[in-house]
């Protein structure tokens, strides 16, 4: 998979979204997502940002194929379902999440 047109569609597919869901998602049109992929456009930095924080995936494996971007079935559900939150809940989720992991450290550190 050497095109960043390639990459977008495997990984929007393998998280099961439609091309206007993703479109909508982050905020282009369907026909731009479709272009994208199929390699007619480039999309641009804005876009490429929108798409890596929407992903949760690196810069270097998005733009150039490079670094490692296998997940685990866990991963991929939490991440779906992150992506579907409004901001305010992605926010308390990641407040949250960090609060679990430093109370498992000082669950760790009494044992």
């Amino acid at each position: 998979m050497n095109a960043i047109g390639e990459r977008i569609k495997c990984y929007r597919k393998k998280i099961g979204l439609t091309q206007g869901e993703l479109a909508r998602n982050i905020g282009i049109t369907q026909s731009k997502i479709s272009a994208i992929e199929k390699e007619r456009n480039y999309p641009s930095l804005e876009t490429i940002k929108s798409l890596k924080d929407y992903f949760g995936v690196s810069y270097e494996w998005l733009i150039e194929g490079e670094d490692n971007i296998i997940l685990s079935q866990k991963e991929k559900e939490l991440l779906e379902y992150y992506n579907k939150l409004n901001e305010d809940h992605k926010l308390e989720l990641i407040v949250r999440g960090k609060l679990m992991y430093e109370s498992q450290q000082l669950k760790k550190l009494r044992d």
